[in-house]
């Protein structure tokens, strides 16, 4: 298996490759402000929270669910398995991770520059991550089930796309009227399109993985135009790549791609406008993201509960999940990326117990206290504790009887 030698990934080489200027990220001060947990002084809200900080602070949100985020600051916004409505980042310079971001129209809008969105969980939402601005990165993020794109750019210029898993969108990733940006070691898969590139010039499409997308892997039209496309995986989609547009580069210093149905002799062929990789890869490359995590979203750690519940939360990897509870067995729970078990804890001892649940190698557990109060008897268990008792009567008027 091919290693990479993709010289756009290396973040630091991206603005210099691409001509532009580097955008100063911001160097955060000792301030740190707390938003959930039990820490004296903490905020309920992010957006209270925000609105208290000043440019330079870091926020950082413990695990909790809260509403929506609008950040007009340049602040570092870190997340701790928080879950958050639609984010918006109007500032310049801010660095938001570490939470998920669902059930939304836009789940994350950046639309000034020089900002960072990172390890975080962007799903089932209409958009998933859309850029306006400009040298923003976008990194080690897992972006699926998304109702239209996963990530776009419209219009912005010299953004960085690294290290994303980004699948079972609409389209993976979809660059409008946007130049000299970055795409470089995502896995883009089991979208309806991988890669679209609609009018977009000098952009890097470097070491993804781009394959299993229902209709092309990637798609250049609408006079995109000197685009590099080189060191990546085209595997398994219907069809590989469709150019309707000239003067794009498929190989690179003498490396081009892998395509799965190459057939060993020569260049590979572009569907129309002549574009051709000239040399294409033998071997496929390696590209890896981050691990897939899982997450519980109900009942909360610490929750107080009785009667049957329903666990339910987040699979990255769309595997199947099981679920336990204490040291019992591992039961099969419905559902992949959004899955959910009922426990009836009614047939459980009331006091603290732990629920588990594990998805491949990730695991995530929680803890639970059962209130159920005082158990009514069966009606079987009236019956025998009334034959017991008459039983009892009766034997003590025998014995009477017998003195």
């Amino acid at each position: 298996m091919n290693v990479i030698r993709c010289p756009f990934v290396a973040a630091m080489l991206v603005i210099t490759i691409l001509g532009g200027t580097a955008s100063s990220y911001p160097a955060y001060a000792e301030n740190t402000i707390y938003v959930g947990g039990s820490g004296p002084g903490n905020y309920t809200t992010i957006q209270d929270a925000l609105n208290a900080s000043m440019p330079g602070d870091r926020v950082v949100v413990f695990p909790g669910f809260y509403g929506r985020v609008s950040i007009n600051k340049s602040v570092l916004l870190e997340g701790r398995d928080a879950f958050t409505g639609a984010v918006l980042i109007s500032a310049e310079n801010v660095t938001f991770s570490g939470f998920v971001v669902k059930d939304c129209y836009r789940a994350i809008v950046v639309e000034g520059n020089g900002s960072r969105v990172e390890n975080c969980t962007v799903l089932n939402s209409s958009y998933g991550i859309k850029i306006y601005g400009n040298y923003n990165n976008v990194s080690s993020n897992m972006v699926f089930t998304n109702l239209n794109y996963g990530i776009w750019i419209e219009d912005g210029r010299g953004n960085s796309i690294s290290g994303n898993g980004i699948y079972r969108n609409n389209y993976g990733i979809y660059l409008d009227g946007a130049d000299e940006n970055m795409i470089g070691g995502n896995v883009v898969s089991n979208s309806t399109q991988g890669i679209k590139i609609q009018g977009g010039r000098n952009n890097t499409i470097c070491g993804n993985h781009i394959a299993d997308n229902r209709k092309e892997g990637i798609y250049i039209c609408c006079d995109g135009e000197d685009n590099i496309i080189f060191g990546n995986n085209f595997i398994g989609n219907g069809m590989n790549a469709k150019c309707y547009s000239s003067n794009n580069q498929w190989d690179y210093h003498g490396e081009g791609n892998y395509w799965d149905n190459y057939n060993g002799s020569g260049s590979y062929g572009i569907v129309y406008e002549g574009n051709k990789d000239s040399f294409p890869s033998t071997s496929k490359y390696s590209v890896t993201t981050r691990p897939g995590r899982m997450y519980i979203i109900s009942p909360e750690n610490g929750s107080n509960i009785s009667g049957i519940i329903n666990v339910n939360g987040v699979a990255e990897s769309g595997k199947a999940v099981a679920v336990r509870v204490d040291n019992g067995s591992w039961r099969k729970a419905d559902g992949t990326f959004m899955w959910n078990f009922d426990i009836d804890t009614k047939k459980m001892e009331n006091g603290e117990h732990n629920v588990y649940a594990k998805c491949g190698n990730a695991s995530v557990q929680v803890a639970i206290y059962v209130s159920n109060g005082e158990r009514t008897p069966s009606f079987g268990a009236i019956m025998f504790l009334c034959a017991f008792a008459s039983a009892i009567i009766l034997a003590g008027k025998r014995k009477e009887k017998n003195i």
